[in-house]
């Protein structure tokens, strides 16, 4: 392995985990769709490590290449046919609990519903982990934009995690 290869897994390696964790949810938990991404990702910012001579914020630069390569791998994907999150459900490991697999689905469900922006915003801070100011950099918005969004997709999430699943219709008798 040269100096350079060497260099790039000193950079990416410690971001891996959190990285795999974007990727899983830009996915959907669609673990073989959230590698093809993760190997993308990978590949690309190699070739881009190769070009660039310096790399002020690795997080910020990783995770850009990520949301890249998860938007191209999305919009290729309304050209083709997509999976349903009832077919990614149907998929859920036989040892995931009932309840369990009940609460993925409201939540996924109201992530559904932010706009992009918001998800993606919700996703790198509340997944991701990474730091508000890489989020902003990311999204080329400032960091109080970021902080609205992370903010107002927070509560989204919690006013439609809160409001009642059935609608109970009135019964006349």
């Amino acid at each position: 392995m040269t100096q350079r290869q060497q260099d790039f897994v000193a950079i990416v390696e410690p971001l891996r985990p959190r990285l795999w964790r974007f990727i899983r949810v830009h996915c959907y938990g669609d673990d073989e769709r959230g590698r093809d991404v993760m190997q993308e990702t990978l590949y690309q910012a190699l070739r881009a490590f190769d070009k660039n001579q310096e790399i002020s914020n690795p997080a910020s630069w990783l995770f850009t290449i990520a949301r890249r390569v998860a938007a191209a791998y999305e919009a290729s994907d309304k050209r083709t046919e997509r999976i349903d999150n009832e077919h990614i459900d149907q998929r859920a490991s036989a040892h995931t609990a009932p309840d369990v697999a009940a609460d993925i689905a409201l939540l996924r469900a109201a992530l559904d519903r932010l706009e992009p922006v918001q998800r993606e915003a919700l996703m790198m801070a509340d997944v991701a982990d990474l730091p508000l100011s890489d989020i902003a950099e990311i999204q080329g918005a400032s960091l109080s934009a970021i902080k609205s969004r992370v903010a107002r997709a927070r509560e989204s999430v919690r006013r439609m995690l809160s409001e009642p699943a059935i609608h109970p219709e009135k019964v006349e008798l």
